[in-house]
């Protein structure tokens, strides 16, 4: 892409001491504007309308300092030095990028047990392993024993698939994630999955900006590093989270269709595919649209009819999915009518209805917020210095430029709450189109042309520059985003495994006044590990006599979550089983029933007798009777 040459002007002595303000200081002088505009509707929202807990925490406990901390360093910045640094010609090629990849993913993986102390912190994470347990066994939903159908709702409280009778269970989210962490469960590295995942997001950023840019030998390697060292890529990668996966077949999909030609445009179509059935369908139908807008627009007549109608059959395949499953495994009552209740229309108009409020404005700066703080030192603010000048700039560029805005324009509109997140999860899949954009602003020729320019304008700052960013990122950002991120997740993961230590057949979670209590319940598809974790709130007193009747039954309760560390609240009611509970097992004493240690024999509630020992019956496919020690975790 050509670039407009202007007049040389010989740079003053102030200008030549600082040689990193003149690149510097437009990108430092967007992000204070955007910051400051954010920052304001955060803290408006925050202050002046609705409490949602979770945004304000992150906001004010988190998000703030990493604002504070990044206005100092990119000041600093300032000041840098243009220093020689020479960069061997073979790590700025393709075996440079396979070890910044390679990197990515062993920090990723390590930090898999440093950091997120092997425990998927949330209920989307858990149903992609639950789901994948499914998968692996060859079926697509897992039968449920007659016994257990009726507690289905409180042991799958949240994102669970609705089927008449609850004769089979599954996650309502789409395969394509739980299939892959599938597959690499039956080669024993689940936990590689996403590492693996932000790897190929980094060779295939490094790939799309050689393909776009190859006289800028710099563009590539600065994009890959700016990708690589963004703490939201690192610590995601540490989590089963379909983002992930997201970003890197996003990028794969656009380097396909830079390469063009039947090959490139039609493996395109296969990754389309593939990322739409992630686990939501919209995401990477919004980051492709602007590239495909583009082909129109530049009269690439047969590209754009692909890509449009490829998109099109993969749309309608992806959102007749949840009317396939319910019509396969949802038993004879089903109708048509049901089956088209559960196609995308239906699902959109109720979450728009459900989710849709203006003051989502304010929940979107705090999430913008959030992103901007979550990534590589100098990639916001020299993607947003180079925005105008990339729309301006047309095709490919402009689209990358663009692609973030449509994506957040459906998000506002569809769903401003992101609740968990490591950063701006769902702007996760487009961090390689803000990186590419930052690596074209800083790789584009110094003003001028010629020698003469060159050595008027003194030693060029860029290297310097990038090695300070990521140095700073490395040193201040990541550190203190780890720490946050493991000082959330350890108490929720020292909760899970109170819970699974339980001696009890079945524990009760009262969630009533925990912060994201209700992510604690879960289970094997299968049920044959012990104990079989309920939410209490979705029990009737009917079902926690019953259960007391035939089980050993304990319950987690607040107190002894807040014991663990899990934030909670004064406020809340006790769990509606709670007065079931306390009426069908007298010898329980009625303290045990609010402040029991789960784990504790004495907390536990035990059939009399008489009772007939519980059924080990689980709903396996493969064996009803598998015992509980024999299923890994």
């Amino acid at each position: 892409m050509a670039e407009a040459a202007t007049p040389a002007r010989a740079a003053s002595p102030a200008r030549r001491e600082r040689p990193a303000e003149a690149l510097l200081g437009p990108a430092l002088g967007a992000w204070l504007a955007v910051m400051g505009v954010l920052v304001a509707g955060g803290l408006a929202q925050t202050f002046l309308g609705a409490v949602h807990g979770l945004p304000e925490l992150f906001f004010l406990r988190e998000d703030l300092l990493a604002v504070g901390l990044i206005m100092l360093m990119l000041a600093g910045l300032l000041f840098v030095p243009a220093w020689r640094i020479a960069v061997p010609a073979a790590l700025a090629g393709w075996r440079g990028a396979a070890l910044l990849a390679g990197a990515a993913a062993l920090a990723a993986w390590a930090g898999y047990g440093a950091v997120m102390a092997r425990y998927a912190l949330t209920t989307d994470e858990a149903l992609a392993l639950f789901d994948a347990r499914i998968l692996a066994a060859g079926r697509l939903a897992a039968p449920l024993a007659p016994q257990w159908r009726e507690y289905a709702p409180a042991m799958l409280p949240l994102f669970g698939f609705e089927l008449p009778g609850h004769a089979y269970w599954l996650s309502s989210y789409l395969p394509v994630n739980a299939a892959f962490l599938a597959l690499a469960g039956k080669l024993g590295a689940q936990s590689l999955m996403a590492p693996a995942w932000a790897a190929l997001a980094v060779a295939a950023t490094f790939g799309v900006a050689r393909r776009l840019w190859p006289e800028r030998p710099a563009a590539a390697p600065i994009a890959a590093l700016l990708l690589a060292t963004a703490p939201q890529l690192l610590i995601t990668a540490m989590t089963p989270y379909a983002m992930s996966a997201h970003l890197a077949l996003n990028m794969a999909w656009l380097w396909l269709v830079l390469r063009g030609g039947k090959a490139g445009h039609g493996a395109a179509a296969g990754v389309a595919f593939l990322a739409t059935g992630l686990h939501q369908l919209v995401f990477n139908p919004l980051f492709a649209a602007p590239f495909v807008a583009e082909m129109w627009l530049a009269r690439r007549w047969k590209a754009a009819a692909w890509h449009t109608g490829a998109y099109a059959a993969i749309g309608l395949f992806w959102a007749a999915w949840p009317g396939l499953i319910l019509a396969r495994f949802g038993g004879p009552a089903v109708t048509p009518e049901a089956v088209q209740a559960h196609s995308l229309a239906p699902h959109v108009q109720a979450l728009v209805a459900a989710a849709f409020t203006w003051d989502g404005l304010g929940l979107m700066a705090k999430n913008l917020v959030r992103f901007a703080t979550w990534q590589s030192l100098l990639t916001l603010p020299l993607a947003l210095a180079a925005f105008v000048p990339a729309v301006r700039a047309g095709g490919t560029l402009r689209a990358l430029a663009l692609a973030p805005a449509v994506t957040l324009a459906a998000m506002f509109v569809l769903l401003p709450y992101q609740g968990h997140g490591w950063g701006y999860r769902y702007l996760h899949g487009l961090e390689g189109a803000f990186a590419l954009t930052a690596a074209w602003a800083l790789s584009r020729p110094r003003a001028g042309a010629g020698a003469a320019v060159a050595e008027a304008a003194g030693p060029d700052p860029r290297p310097a520059l990038v090695a300070a960013g990521v140095a700073l990122t490395l040193a201040v950002l990541l550190p203190l985003r780890l720490w946050q991120a493991h000082r959330f997740v350890a108490p929720y993961a020292a909760a899970e495994r109170a819970i699974q230590a339980s001696p009890a057949e079945i524990v009760l979670v009262d969630d009533a006044s925990l912060w994201f209590g209700v992510d604690l319940v879960r289970n094997d598809p299968w049920l044959a590990r012990r104990p079989v974790a309920m939410e209490a709130a979705k029990l009737t007193p009917g079902q926690a006599r019953a259960l007391c009747a035939r089980h050993a039954v304990a319950w987690f309760t607040p107190a002894r979550a807040a014991a663990l560390g899990v934030p909670h609240s004064a406020e809340g009611e006790p769990a509606r089983g709670a007065d079931g509970m306390e009426a069908a097992c007298p010898a329980a004493p009625p303290h045990l029933i609010a402040d029991n240690r789960v784990g504790s024999a004495s907390a536990i509630h035990r059939p009399a007798a008489t009772t007939p020992a519980p059924s080990q019956e689980s709903s396996d496919p493969a064996n009803f009777q598998r015992p509980a020690a024999r299923t890994p975790r």
